[in-house]
């Protein structure tokens, strides 16, 4: 979800130097990527506003902030450990989606709708 600054950099290295996909991983057809989230849609529309919150706490989206995690040194494995507020805020706005949100019909929707209903009852989020 999030560009890794630290080790990032090393998934693809260069010629001279194999990264950890050409070493370990050669044999599959792998990115390395950075989780892209099209507001198409209502619902998407705010999954993408969650990732531009986070990603701005972070320090990912462009120039970082002299605010941010990055710029204030944090190392990346410790971020979501900051971040109470910002996930509490994604937390209420993924228990407060409801099927209706989803823009998909017939049998994708159906799909759609109970993955939706699993995800959020592993997250603990009653649904109906």
């Amino acid at each position: 979800m999030i560009p890794d600054g630290t080790y990032g950099g090393s998934w693809g290295a260069s010629a001279a130097t194999p990264g950890i996909k050409d070493r370990y991983y050669g044999r599959y057809e792998l990115q390395y990527g950075v989780l892209n989230i099209a507001p198409d849609g209502p619902l998407t529309k705010r999954a993408r506003e969650v990732m531009d919150m986070l990603s701005a706490r972070i320090g990912t989206l462009g120039v970082p902030a002299d605010s941010s995690l990055r710029q204030q040194g944090m190392a990346d494995t410790l971020f979501l450990d900051t971040m109470h507020k910002e996930l509490a805020d994604a937390f209420e706005r993924f228990r407060q989606v409801k099927p209706a949100d989803l823009l998909t019909s017939g049998n994708d929707r159906d799909r759609n709708a109970r993955t939706l209903r699993d995800l959020q009852r592993a997250c603990n989020i009653v649904t109906q």
